[in-house]
């Protein structure tokens, strides 16, 4: 008799007869069972595959190739891959150079389809600093002509750094062109590919997290910028799928691909923080949910073991503007959960006595202080700065400290006291006590350093000199600050005009309440002092619109502040 390996020894399918003796019992017809099975609950839907196991066309190597075909030509990427590294990969490191470009030369955008939307998307970028109309979206709009800028009368012209092809258009030199629409077609073609591939059943890759990064980046030049803050908020999700956000996932020697990872999880972080601030919705993620670490100080050119993971003493790193913001950025994140939280009695109940908006004030000006205190010496501004790099790295994280303090400080600038009641909001008919702070003088002098730091950069005419998304919403959001104390002056001097008409005036409460400082009790000088108060905001208000006018053709987004 043959021996049945399969079930030997298995009492499960043995059955011992009457005479002592074992027969092997028989299981189930599987042939039979399976032509029950309904396959809707047995087989993988098609949403659930992989790419490569839907079908031969959807594979990553023919989406790849599907996407090479929409690259521009390969002297227009050498370019634009140039401008993105200096114009944007300098204040937000999300790439290390080397390896991209050795990606880039073996070709791997052929057979890797995440990272060939990652390369179109670091086209549309790179393409806001090109002046190749190759890169505009309308292929009518064209007409070969180079645009450059020309700087304002009687300014300093270009930086001799500046190439032709990183020189901005304006209106005034091809006002038929549509120079917003640069990088479009690239970021159209990204868009379509990760609408049809992107498959969140699967873990992110990294190139998948980069790509959602660079997305951000370039909704954020464009009238459609709060939907940056949803893709930012999706690559945020995907990238603590992956465990970025944790540090035990990391190994413990340095190596290139979890810096990559840490880069791309500390850019979408600090999106996501600088993003919801403006658009006035919270932060995705709490200091308290991730502890990895910050992104190492060590420049590109010194990764690796060739170089130790070590940046060579005396040779100041560009990632430590990166790193400041970061720490920045954490102070606008407990703002934004407290002092704008939309719930606060649930949020201080029991922990604070007394008025909470002092204590929480005191604490946010000793992290600031704390933070100027750690800035290294060669972020630290100073008009007088002869590197481009360090200049526009430091007047970036000189704006951004300004308009943190203005944020912190503008929800306390009380209502002039003289304001008519039908302009009053109803829920706030009657006035919260005032805080320990001076918050109007407070947010005017921020407003102004700021716009002197602006001005300069202004008068450089040079896109080295600039970052511009920090300088746009700079310059916008000190206008409406200077804005509103241009119309409390006139206001005050209004008033202070009727009083003095009808002899009654009390010049001393005027000049605490205003900030002006003056000698004597003279009306007439306080009145004056007004006046040259208001030429100046005048002044500072109308530098701020040359401002956003300056970078108003390549930035979609400035069009409806000016």
């Amino acid at each position: 008799m043959k021996m049945d390996v399969e079930n030997q020894g298995d009492p499960d399918n043995e059955e011992v007869s009457s005479t002592g003796g074992k027969s092997k019992l028989k299981g189930p017809d599987n042939s039979r069972v399976a032509m029950t099975r309904r396959p809707q609950f047995w087989q993988p839907l098609r949403w659930e595959l992989g790419i490569e196991t839907v079908n031969g066309m959807s594979s990553s190597q023919a989406i790849s190739f599907a996407l090479v075909k929409r690259f521009p030509p390969e002297d227009l990427c050498n370019i634009l891959i140039d401008l993105y590294f200096t114009h944007s990969n300098t204040y937000f490191p999300l790439l290390h150079r080397p390896t991209f470009q050795k990606h880039w030369e073996d070709k791997l955008h052929e057979t890797n389809f995440w990272f060939a939307a990652s390369c179109l998307m670091l086209f549309a970028v790179g393409s806001r600093w090109c002046t190749d109309e190759r890169v505009l979206g309308d292929p009518e709009n064209r007409d070969g002509a180079d645009h450059t800028p020309s700087p304002p009368s009687g300014q300093p012209g270009e930086s001799k750094d500046e190439g032709p092809s990183e020189k901005p258009a304006t209106d005034s030199d091809s006002p038929e062109k549509k120079w917003w629409t640069a990088g479009l077609p690239f970021f159209e073609s990204a868009r379509d590919v990760i609408h049809s591939n992107a498959n969140p059943i699967h873990g992110a890759s990294l190139f998948e997290v980069q790509t959602l990064a660079l997305i951000g980046t370039f909704l954020r030049g464009t009238k459609t910028f709060p939907a940056a803050w949803l893709v930012v908020s999706t690559g945020l999700r995907r990238a603590i799928d992956a465990g970025a956000h944790r540090k035990q996932i990391y190994r413990g020697a340095p190596n290139i691909e979890d810096e990559l990872w840490k880069r791309a999880f500390w850019n979408l972080v600090v999106f996501d923080r600088i993003g919801g601030v403006i658009l006035g919705r919270s932060v995705g993620i709490g200091e308290e949910d991730f502890d990895v670490d910050l992104p190492s100080e060590v420049d590109d050119a010194y990764w690796e073991e060739a170089h130790g993971w070590k940046q060579p003493p005396n040779v100041p790193s560009t990632i430590s503007a990166f790193n400041q913001l970061i720490k920045l950025t954490q102070i606008v994140a407990f703002t934004s959960r407290t002092i704008y939280a939309i719930n606060k009695t649930k949020l201080f109940s029991g922990l604070i006595k007394g008025d909470w908006r002092n204590e929480v004030i005191s604490q946010l000006n000793t992290a600031l202080e704390e933070w100027v205190q750690g800035v290294p010496t060669h972020l630290k501004w100073s008009e007088n700065m002869s590197d481009p790099v360090f200049y526009s790295q430091s007047a970036m994280l000189s704006n951004t400290y300004h308009l943190t303090r203005l944020l912190i400080y503008r929800p306390f600038i009380p209502l002039p006291p003289l304001l008519p009641q039908s302009l009053r909001d109803p829920a706030h008919a009657v006035s919260p006590a005032p805080i320990a702070f001076p918050s109007f003088a407070i947010c005017l002098n921020s407003a102004r350093d700021c716009t002197r730091t602006l001005e300069h950069q202004l008068r450089t005419q040079s896109w080295h000199m600039v970052h511009i998304p920090a300088f746009v919403n700079a310059a916008y959001t000190c206008a409406g600050l200077l804005l509103l104390a241009l119309w409390d002056f006139k206001g005050q001097q209004k008033t202070l005009a009727k009083f003095q008409d009808a002899g009654v005036v009390d010049v001393e409460a005027t000049r605490s309440t205003a900030g002006i400082d003056v000698e004597g009790g003279d009306i007439r000088t306080v009145l004056l002092s007004f006046k040259e108060k208001m030429e100046e905001l005048l002044a500072d208000i109308h530098l701020l619109i040359e401002a956003l006018e300056w970078v108003k053709p390549r930035w979609e987004f400035v069009g409806p502040m000016v």
